[in-house]
C-alpha cells in the first residue's frame, strides 16, 4: 500500500486540503472560475454577433458599401448631327445614394453637366455627348459608370445613326 503524508505534499508548496484561493498560506485574489466564465461567454458573443452583422451587411454604409447601380439594357449611342449622344438609364438598387462622377463609352469621356446623386431604388436616365468620339456603327461598346465612391459599372451599348 502507498503511504503518502500531507508533510511532504505541503513540502510541494501548497496543501491539497485548502481551497485553491488560500494557497501558500494566504489568501489568493482573483475571479471566481464562475464569474470568469461568464466573461468569456460574454466576450465571445459579442465578438460572433459583431462578425455576423459584418458578414450579413448590416454595417455596409460605414465600410462604402450599400452601393449598387444597375445600367438598364435601353441604352443608346446615337449620331446626332455630327456628334454622338450617349443615352443610358441607371437604377440605384443599394441601400445608400451613389454620385455618379464620370460616364465613358470606349474609353471617351463622355459630358454629365453635373455629378448626379442616384438614390437608393431610383432610375434616372442621363443624355451626354462624347466629344471627340469616333465610333463605328453597328460596333458594341462598353460603357462605364464611375461613382464618388470609386466604384465603376459596366454595361455595353451598340452605336446606331
Amino acid at each position: 500500500m502507498l503511504n503518502i503524508s500531507f508533510e511532504k505534499i505541503e513540502s510541494w508548496g501548497y496543501d491539497t486540503m485548502k481551497p485553491a484561493s488560500y494557497r501558500w498560506g494566504e489568501k489568493v485574489k482573483g475571479l471566481e472560475p464562475l464569474i470568469a466564465s461568464i466573461i468569456l461567454v460574454a466576450i465571445t458573443l459579442v465578438i460572433a454577433i459583431a462578425v455576423s452583422a459584418w458578414l450579413m451587411g448590416l454595417f455596409e454604409t460605414t465600410v462604402g458599401g450599400g452601393e449598387n447601380l444597375v445600367i438598364l439594357p435601353n441604352a443608346s449611342l446615337r449620331n446626332i448631327s455630327g456628334t454622338w449622344v450617349l443615352n443610358v438609364s441607371i437604377r440605384n438598387t443599394g441601400s445608400s445614394p451613389s454620385t455618379i462622377i464620370a460616364l465613358y463609352a470606349a474609353n471617351y469621356t463622355c459630358d454629365i453637366t453635373s455629378n448626379t446623386t442616384v438614390n437608393p431604388g431610383e432610375t434616372i436616365t442621363l443624355d451626354s455627348e462624347c466629344a471627340d468620339a469616333n465610333f463605328i456603327n453597328g460596333v458594341r461598346y462598353t460603357i462605364k459608370v464611375v461613382t464618388a465612391a470609386g466604384n465603376a459599372f459596366y454595361s455595353e451599348v451598340k452605336a446606331r445613326p
